[in-house]
């Protein structure tokens, strides 16, 4: 079972999402996580710009603070775990199922759990 600390680190880290950028994957939901992000902080940017031109708009802005909060957390909260595509941008496509392995996988009859390992090049056996 896991903490508060836990709970709060998936909804609101960044790490999760970013980790596929350092692999060369770009996934549809990471890129969409950032893309939320960027105009929620873009928008309140803008309303904390405002704020400093008018005496009264310091609750509106704490107001608006709260709400994009809220609809970046939710955002994210529905993005986690989710797939909606990717790009594997690695030079040999190393995170891509080969069309082979997609050939042997479609002709089973019975669902398989696929698990892999890596290893550095210099302890591969040779091909």
């Amino acid at each position: 079972m896991s903490g508060l600390g836990s709970a709060l680190s998936e909804l609101v880290g960044v790490l999760g999402h970013y980790n596929a950028f350092t692999r060369g994957v770009v996934e549809v939901g990471d890129l969409l996580y950032f893309l939320a992000w960027i105009a929620v902080f873009l928008f309140l940017n803008m309303m904390f710009i405002e704020r400093r031109s008018r005496p009264g708009a310091t609750t509106i802005f704490i107001g608006a603070v709260a709400i994009c909060l809220a609809i970046g957390l939710t955002f994210n909260w529905l993005l986690t775990g989710q797939s909606f595509g990717r790009f594997d941008l690695t030079e040999d496509k190393i995170f891509t199922v080969s069309e082979a392995t997609k050939t042997i996988l479609d002709k089973l009859d019975t669902p398989c759990r696929l698990s892999s390992t890596s290893r550095p090049k210099t302890r591969c056996p040779p091909a």
